[in-house]
């Protein structure tokens, strides 16, 4: 689903923007996991396609990340465009190394093995400081110091930011915040006060670009903590579920949102829960998994809500947009987060979902984004979805071929829907039915 969250301009705010010698445009990407991360790439290749060539998701003013979007967006703003991730995802790019398995799921192997082994020796040193101090003898000590052998994080994303540090270090591209053609902002939780943290942004401009995408995407319990300057750090999504404010209070005049996650609205009246032995009506009856899948998403979406609401009154001239998928999307909800043999599918199913809600909600994104000198191209929409209706599930060499065009002749062919759109547009406006009459 395609959310439009315009705002009601005034017409003293209109007159402000008239005044404006260029706008700022803003790009906010949400995290999800590698889920979340294959579904922005889908969108944000759906958006460069319905854009017709005459404005891409590289040319965004500011972009803002956090969590998997962190990732996603670290590349973007390096004008690295949405195929090319996906097929680093994929391992088959030409232009950039591959991003594998083995470097999203690379186990803490220091804290799951020193951990276990050292714990003895730290209970015999308080056994020995209780047997000089018996009036010091607590049990709930002893109780509560076993989770010192659990590790912070099952694994560690250090390979993640290797792997950016040498993609963004080569090619033309920067590991510095400093040296972006924009504004990246990547979100971080202090994990000791709780506090967010804005890297791209002083004091802490200077923390390379891959250190704080990897202090994004540290998703407590599955990464350990990252430490930069003697701070450790989380999930940025963890205090906010978009952080649209950075992008206002930089004076954007035209935010887009991507949130791959969203709360499931399941009909208990029908079944339509998949099961191992058929279909159910509710989701507990899909396990404790599903409930916590759930409650999460209820949580993140809430926020995003009512975060909405405060900013239509505090910034009453910025037109926010949402894209998301549909409540009633059972596909997407039940692709785990962190399911990486399901990318391919997952990019298609961001691409198309894109493409349905701007081919039907059409009139109302052309309003919007055209008044940021954003076009979007009816008929590049309408093919593209035809096309990939028309490709199987699990065609994956298909889907790959129809979702990143790589031949010259299809951008021939959007360029040339693009201009029929436009002239189509042209030949219909009164001013020139009045020159034809």
């Amino acid at each position: 689903m395609v959310r439009m969250m315009p705002q009601a301009h005034s017409s003293a705010s209109k007159k402000r923007r008239r005044k404006n010698k260029k706008k700022k445009l803003a790009l906010v990407l949400a995290g999800g996991g590698i889920t979340g991360a294959m579904y922005e790439i889908g969108a944000l290749q759906a958006l460069d396609r319905a854009f017709a060539g005459q404005f891409s998701v590289t040319d965004f003013d500011i972009i803002i990340g956090l969590s998997a979007g962190a990732f996603v967006g670290s590349l973007l703003a390096n004008g690295v465009a949405p195929a090319e991730m996906f097929f680093a995802l994929d391992e088959q790019s030409r232009h950039l190394d591959a991003l594998s398995q083995w470097d999203i799921y690379y186990p803490n192997l220091p804290e799951l093995v020193l951990k276990p082994l050292s714990f003895p020796l730290k209970l015999l040193q308080r056994g020995l400081h209780d047997l000089f101090h018996p009036g010091e003898f607590d049990i709930h000590a002893y109780l509560d110091s076993l989770d010192e052998m659990l590790p912070s994080g099952l694994f560690t994303n250090e390979r993640i930011e290797a792997y950016l540090r040498r993609t963004l270090g080569r090619d033309g591209r920067t590991n510095d915040f400093r040296r972006l053609d924009r504004h990246l902002y990547i979100v971080a939780t202090d994990l000791d006060t709780g506090q967010r943290v804005i890297f791209g942004e002083e004091p802490h401009r200077d923390v390379p670009i891959s250190k704080a995408v990897q202090a994004s995407t540290a998703l407590p319990l599955l990464y350990k903590p990252v430490m930069i300057n003697g701070r450790e750090f989380i999930d940025g999504a963890i205090r906010k579920s978009l952080h649209i404010d950075i992008a206002l209070e930089r004076g954007a005049d035209l935010v887009i949102c991507i949130n791959p996650l969203v709360p499931l609205y399941n009909d208990w009246r029908e079944r339509m829960i998949p099961l191992l032995s058929g279909r159910g009506h509710h989701l507990s009856q899909k396990g404790m998994a599903s409930i916590a899948h759930q409650v999460m998403r209820i949580m993140v979406h809430s926020r995003i809500s009512s975060g909405y609401e405060k900013y239509r009154h505090l910034y009453p001239d910025v037109d926010i947009l949402l894209i998301e998928p549909r409540r009633e999307d059972r596909e997407m909800f039940f692709y785990k987060t962190m399911n990486y043999s399901a990318r391919v599918s997952i990019a298609r199913h961001g691409y198309e979902e894109t493409l349905e809600a701007l081919l039907k909600h059409f009139d109302h994104f052309e309003h919007y984004l055209r008044r940021h000198d954003i076009r979007l191209s009816r008929s590049i929409i309408r093919s593209g979805l035809m096309r990939v209706k028309r490709v199987p599930p699990n065609s994956y060499d298909e889907i790959k071929r129809l979702l990143y065009p790589t031949t010259e002749p299809t951008r021939t062919v959007d360029k040339l829907n693009a201009a029929l759109d436009i002239l189509e547009e042209h030949l219909s406006s009164p001013e020139t039915e009045k020159r034809l009459a």
